[in-house]
């Protein structure tokens, strides 16, 4: 076997490599490219091409060289953002694709134009050999333009390159951010309302004592239950930036039920999520003031509750309602002035917005949908 041969025929692959990346990624805004630069060959040279309308010769054969042109200055500058990319110097790279496109440009588009029964710069009485001088010439003029071009082409690309490092900044100190905020507010969840997590703890030992130990066993589990849901690391999402509405809802409804356990109260809690609801993100510690709030309120007053989640036109819909709008009223002006802050501050001002009945025994939330 020829190892030399085959070395080289790997050199070669992988020298051409980024030649063939390029040409590989050519698409729809390529053939734009293609169009606009054979539009500005045209511009460029339109002292060219009026002297040839003088000397009455057909303008339209001059299409298809401008033509070749955007299409060899398109693929040759691809062709150096590829070998650029695969850690070629970018003045060897941008230089060698202006040569190259120079030279073959103006030697395809003087044979093309002759080949198609037009009539290049000199007369045909001329020498072929002045005639062809043109190519050179034609070279020369291609190579400042396109060197021109290269310039304006990379002081583009390096302000598209600071604003992309930019846009990566702000976006990254705005995840940084939030995150921060949203990592405070699991910690203010974890450290929900101590004093009702010590009293389920005493309530579950006066219950034991005076021998109602299914009772008993019945509020240890839902102080477990509610630990379990509050405490990071538990059966919280994995996704420390937002929760979902199923794990939110749980968390409201096993507070409620811990608070019950204490007072020796016994409420209906009906609660229906939508499959499409059920896995909608949601800011940490947004339902759970509601909670605190229906338990602040309410006194005595045990009446059965409603909890319901969907979406319906690009829009989340979480209510909350009493069994008979007779009962006692949720919330009053300030819970709802509390709520839509905490609104604002979970999806900005003006994104979400939390809505009550006259007699404030309904609850609606109606919150956009978050990735």
């Amino acid at each position: 076997m020829n190892v030399p041969f085959l070395q080289g025929i790997s050199g070669t692959h992988r020298r051409l490599a980024p030649l063939l990346e390029a040409l590989h990624g050519l698409g729809r805004r390529h053939l734009v490219a293609v169009l606009v630069v054979a539009l500005l060959h045209a511009l460029l040279n339109g002292h060219y091409l009026f002297s040839e309308y003088l000397r009455g010769h057909s303008l339209l054969l001059k299409v298809p060289g401008s033509l070749v042109t955007g299409v060899a200055v398109v693929i040759g500058f691809a062709a150096a953002d590829a070998y650029v990319r695969h850690g070629a110097r970018p003045l060897l790279a941008y230089g060698t694709a202006v040569f190259a496109t120079a030279v073959a440009t103006s030697v395809i588009k003087w044979y093309l134009t002759a080949a198609l029964g037009g009539h290049n710069w000199f007369d045909p009485e001329d020498p072929v050999a002045v005639q062809r001088t043109e190519m050179f010439f034609s070279s020369i003029l291609l190579m400042v333009q396109a060197g021109f071009g290269t310039a304006a082409y990379l002081q583009w690309r390096e302000s598209e390159a600071s604003s992309r490092l930019l846009r990566s900044s702000e976006m990254q100190r705005a995840k940084t951010e939030r995150h921060v905020r949203q990592t405070q507010l699991l910690a203010m969840q974890a450290r929900v309302e101590p004093e009702l997590l010590f009293s389920g703890l005493q309530r579950v030992g006066e219950l034991a004592g005076s021998g109602a130990n299914e009772r008993a066993d019945q509020l240890l589990d839902e102080l477990i239950a509610l630990l379990r849901l509050l405490m990071p690391g538990g059966s919280s999402p994995d996704d420390r930036d937002a929760t979902t509405v199923e794990h939110e809802l749980a968390t409201a409804v096993a507070y409620l039920r811990v608070h019950d356990g204490c007072v020796d109260a016994s409420r209906a809690i009906e609660i229906e999520i939508a499959p499409e609801a059920a896995a909608q993100a949601l800011p940490p510690v947004l339902v759970l003031p509601i909670a605190r709030t229906i338990v602040r309120r309410e006194g005595a007053v045990r009446a059965p509750l409603r909890i319901h989640a969907a979406v319906a036109e690009g829009t989340l819909h979480l209510v909350f309602a009493r069994a008979d709008a007779n009962d006692a009223p949720l919330v009053d002006n300030s819970d709802l002035a509390e709520l839509q802050r905490r609104l604002d501050q979970g999806y900005g001002s003006g994104m979400a917005s939390v809505i009550a009945t006259d007699s404030g025994a309904t609850v609606t939330l109606h919150l956009p949908l978050q990735p």
